[in-house]
Parts: structure tokens; C-alpha cells; sequence
């Protein structure tokens, strides 16, 4: 077979996706699930009022419900798995719930959210999909707003032959999958948890930084990082003028990187679509 020719988004969509939902249904539908879940706790300890969140891979919904509960946000979530999606129909009613993927969100243009969350999403896309995928969290997020991302956290990025389906050419890829949004500019890291996948409990003493956590096993370690949306936020003021001004007095510096917040929250993405 040949790997290059290989989609394994199209695999998760009609396949896979609904038989990771039957290994884990079981697990998901455990109310211990939300107790240690570390995307949950950069969520709740945001300090302002979410208006409207989407989550990414949502499976059933279960831990859109849970903020949809504390926050009273409109919650949308999407995934490929269409058993996992008539679950969570069945038991959160007030959630909306779309089949579709994370490189094509259902998402109509100028439809923003306050918070977009992509837990143990990233290592499964598509090495072909995955900036697409990126492009469109981006897309749906509100200037201002926040982005909650969790995933393996080895010491480099890994690929992994995916064990369930052994011999497919199918991997997932491991890395620190926030650089991708920071690494423009427009991301600030606001917060980071670094734990034992396994163990969601089992938390890093030593620091966020990579590698510095012995405790976790490099190929169990995963990390969930909270970050802030602002597109205009590394940029200094100023055009020509001011550039050869500091020039002059030998202050020209570059600011990238001090990611200085300035921007409000998003408002509301879901009631402009609506006109008001």
C-alpha cells in the first residue's frame, strides 16, 4: 500500500471514528471523567463571562455540557463520529451537535466564538489537514477570545504507529501542538497544566518546561495550554516616521513575543450571525 495515498481523516470519518467512540463510551459516560480533566480546569478558571464556546472533537458533548452547566455558554460542538454525536443528542439536549472535521468546520463566515476547545484532537488529523485545521479554529475564534488545546507532550515531535489498526500506514503525531498558533503572533500563552495521560491527577511539579518533568514518562506526558487571542497585539505603533526615529537613537527593537493584551472579548459571535 502506498502511505502517501492515505487519508486518515477520511478513515476516522467512516470508520474509526465510531470504533474509538465504542472503546471509550463506557469511560465518557462516567461522571469521574470531568473530575480531573485538565481542559475543564483552564476553562473554569478563565475570569470572564463566555458567551458561546465550540469544541472541536467533542465525542458526546460531555464535557461541552459541563460548561455549558457552570457558564451557561451556547455550546456547539463537532466530531466525525456519528454514534458518539447521537449519544450526546440523546443525553444533552441542549447542546448543538454537528458531524463534520476539524479542517471543515460547519461554521458560516463572521460567526465567532468566545472559546474553542481541541482537547486530543491535533495528533490524529492529517499531516495534509492539519494547517487547514488550524486555519479554521482560527477562523471561528473571536479576536480576544481563547483557545484551550490539550495533546501529547513528548520532548520532540513523535510519530506513532496507531496500535488499532496495526500495518495501515495510520499514525498519530505527537508534539506541542500550541506553537503551531503562537508561532504567528496572535497567540499568548496564558496558562499550561503538564500531566500523566493516563493519570489525568498525576500533575507535573517540576514546571511546564519540556522534558523537566521525570515523574511522567515522555510518552505518557501530555499538557493542556490556555491561550489568548489577539491579532493586533505584538505590533508596535507607528509607520516610517516613528521606525527611523528609533533607528536614530539606536531604540529599534523588535516586540514580537511580548504578546500585550489589548483586545476585549469577543461579544458574541452567535447573536451577530443572527443581526443584532
Amino acid at each position: 500500500m502506498n502511505n502517501r495515498s492515505i487519508d486518515q481523516d477520511s478513515i476516522f470519518a467512516r470508520t474509526e471514528g465510531d470504533a474509538w467512540y465504542r472503546r471509550n463510551a463506557e469511560a465518557m459516560a462516567s461522571p469521574e471523567i470531568r473530575e480531573n480533566d485538565p481542559a475543564l480546569e483552564l476553562i473554569f478558571s478563565i475570569d470572564r463571562p463566555l458567551g458561546s464556546v465550540l469544541e472541536v472533537g467533542c465525542a458526546t458533548g460531555w464535557r461541552l455540557d459541563a460548561v455549558a452547566t457552570e457558564t451557561g455558554a451556547l455550546c456547539v460542538g463537532v466530531d466525525v463520529s456519528e454514534e458518539a454525536l447521537k449519544e450526546g443528542k440523546r443525553r444533552f439536549g441542549d447542546l448543538v451537535l454537528l458531524r463534520a472535521r476539524a479542517s471543515s468546520l460547519p461554521i458560516a463566515a463572521g460567526v465567532f466564538f468566545d472559546l474553542v476547545v481541541a482537547s486530543f484532537v491535533f495528533h490524529w488529523i492529517d499531516r495534509r489537514h492539519l494547517l487547514r485545521a488550524v486555519a479554521e479554529i482560527d477562523r471561528v475564534l473571536a479576536d480576544g477570545g481563547w483557545l484551550v488545546v490539550a495533546d501529547f507532550f513528548p520532548d520532540l515531535p513523535t510519530k506513532v504507529p496507531y496500535h488499532h489498526l496495526e500495518g495501515s500506514g495510520i499514525y498519530t503525531f505527537k508534539q506541542d501542538y500550541s506553537e503551531l498558533f503562537r508561532a504567528s503572533g496572535m497567540y499568548k500563552l496564558e496558562d499550561m497544566i503538564v500531566f500523566d495521560h493516563e493519570d489525568p491527577a498525576n500533575r507535573a511539579a517540576s514546571g511546564p518546561e519540556k522534558g523537566l518533568p521525570p515523574e511522567i514518562d515522555e510518552y505518557r506526558r501530555a499538557a493542556a495550554w490556555r491561550l489568548r487571542k489577539d491579532v493586533t497585539g505584538i505590533y508596535r505603533e507607528g509607520g516610517a516616521e516613528a521606525i527611523r526615529s528609533e533607528s536614530s537613537t539606536g531604540t529599534l527593537r523588535s516586540e514580537a513575543g511580548t504578546g500585550s493584551m489589548r483586545s476585549e472579548p469577543g461579544t458574541g459571535a452567535i447573536r451577530r450571525r443572527q443581526g443584532k
